[in-house]
């Protein structure tokens, strides 16, 4: 783990066996806002592995909260955690969730998790989808609400999740490249969202119902960073991985 400033960044070292080891199913996405929480997936002598969290204990260390049915795989349904997010008055975490079902059929649904706090209690929401494989893959949240974005098959799509409701929010109309999951951010209050577009990167500014869209950089996006008057955006090319940033006013 690491922990520092924009201008340097100290390694905090953990035990083996805090992240890794023959239980670990791996880790999914960090998250800041009313404490510090790491998302990932862990072997409890389930079927299958258990979406899991962890929280910082001072002073550098990391503790893996108990269990919660609601992340449990069970002999169906099997959880993957992918992005964390704060809101005011909870925690949000968003992934996917593999049905096996009872017969020849496989779907893979785009999920949410939500508790008041860290420990629960959890309650899950699967998004509203038009394929039977999506998932969610980015979220941010200002407010009481978060905004979640991911793929609905192999199209980029985006979801407002509310604490009394869960809608899809229709992306900018541009050509898109398929597979390729969308980027997310929120600050004061703007959402914004990075879509890999045919050429390069497009960038868009929900503004009302609608989006004002802006012609990024080359590659397809892989993480972004919204502060006020700031953008700044991680993409890949065939030639690497790229930092990007711009002015937003």
């Amino acid at each position: 783990m690491w922990d520092g400033t924009p201008a340097r960044l100290v390694e905090e070292p953990q035990p083996f066996e805090t992240f890794g080891g023959p239980r670990s199913g791996g880790l999914a996405a960090v998250g800041l806002g009313r404490g510090a929480v790491v998302a990932g997936t862990w072997d409890d002598d389930g079927p299958g592995l258990d979406a899991r969290l962890w929280t910082d204990t001072a002073p550098h260390g990391w503790d893996r909260v108990p269990a919660d049915p609601a992340l449990a795989s069970t002999g169906r349904l099997l959880p993957q955690p992918a992005a964390v997010g704060w809101s005011a008055t909870r925690l949000l975490v968003a992934g996917s969730v593999t049905d096996l079902g009872g017969g020849s059929s496989v779907v893979t649904r785009a999920t949410t998790w939500t508790a008041p706090k860290v420990s629960g209690p959890w309650t899950r929401h699967d998004l509203p989808t038009r394929s039977p494989s999506a998932r969610a893959t980015s979220a941010a949240c200002a407010g009481d609400a978060c905004w979640v974005a991911g793929l609905d098959g192999d199209a980029p799509a985006a979801w407002e999740v509310a604490p009394a409701s869960v809608t899809r929010s229709p992306l900018p109309a541009v050509p898109t490249s398929s597979g390729v999951p969308p980027a997310l951010s929120v600050t004061a209050g703007s959402v914004w969202v990075a879509v890999a577009g045919r050429e390069a990167v497009v960038l868009a500014r929900q503004e009302g119902s609608g989006w004002v869209a802006f012609r990024g950089p080359p590659g397809r996006p892989v993480s972004l960073a919204a502060s006020p008057g700031r953008l700044v955006l991680v993409t890949g090319t065939a030639t690497g991985t790229r930092l990007w940033t711009a002015a937003t006013e």
